[in-house]
């Protein structure tokens, strides 16, 4: 269909996996996320971040798909991987090359953080970093008051910057058109 919106999909396995697990609702089944999207559009890119040597049991399933895997290991220091810092600039860098893609699906199962740069100077800038704004509905039913009471969250912080620093902002008037 041409006119069928068409989608990325960025998975940070890893997350998910563990958010499942957590919650104790066994694996977690990419087949089922990409029935669901496919019911919003045609997906053309599918690439999944995660240390795949600590998931090796899920390996299969994403090449079934047909999702390119990229092998993100964790480092010493903090046990942790770059996952999702890596998905978010692929995401970014396939917004500017790829005009034609019209919905971005990031999968990751991580809380929302806020992040502020403000300048301080010439070359010279401090950033402030949110709490943590978590979007956990208990049921499907929770979802939309989960999501409206995290949207409040996210404009009461940018209403509270902007009010501190108000010559930080930039009014871009075509995008309000």
């Amino acid at each position: 269909m041409a006119d069928e919106p068409l989608i990325a999909v960025f998975v940070d396995f890893e997350n998910l996996a563990i958010g499942v697990r957590d919650m104790k609702k066994g694996d977690f089944k990419v087949d089922l996320v990409l029935k669901r999207l496919l019911e919003k559009g045609r997906i053309v890119m599918k690439r999944a971040y995660c240390d795949w040597g600590k998931y090796r049991s899920a390996v299969r399933e994403f090449h079934e798909h047909g999702i390119e895997m990229v092998d993100i290991p964790h480092t010493r220091m903090s046990g942790k991987n770059s996952a999702d810092i890596h998905m978010v600039v692929d995401a970014l860098d396939l917004c500017h090359s790829k005009g034609h893609i019209d919905i971005f699906a990031l999968l990751s199962g991580a809380p929302l953080f806020v992040f502020f740069a403000f300048r301080t100077g010439k070359n010279s800038y401090r950033f402030t970093l949110s709490d943590p704004i978590a979007i956990q509905p208990h049921t499907r039913r929770d979802r939309d008051q989960a999501l409206a009471a995290a949207a409040q969250q996210y404009a009461d912080l940018l209403e509270k910057m902007l009010r501190e620093h108000p010559f930080e902002w930039y009014h871009f008037d075509r995008f309000l058109q």
